[in-house]
């Protein structure tokens, strides 16, 4: 994964608020009201999980810009 991480950057904080956002809204629009989040896996840096946690979720319940109930 270490070759993938090097040619592919991270996406940006704002890249993933905005793919929250549209996430959130295809998924309710099939009905569904609840997710959970199991980081970033194989692609991700294991920082890179808490700062979606931070940057992230945590911005979006406090802006009350977060669509869905999710799990952590």
């Amino acid at each position: 994964m270490d070759i993938v991480r090097k040619k592919v950057p991270s996406p940006t904080v704002a890249e993933r608020k905005a793919a929250l956002a549209a996430g959130g809204q295809y998924l309710l629009s099939r009905g569904v009201t609840s997710v959970g989040d199991m980081g970033w896996g194989l692609f991700g840096l294991p920082h890179d999980t808490w700062n979606d946690l931070e940057l992230v979720y945590d911005w979006a319940a406090q802006q009350d810009k977060l669509p869905l109930r999710w799990g952590r």
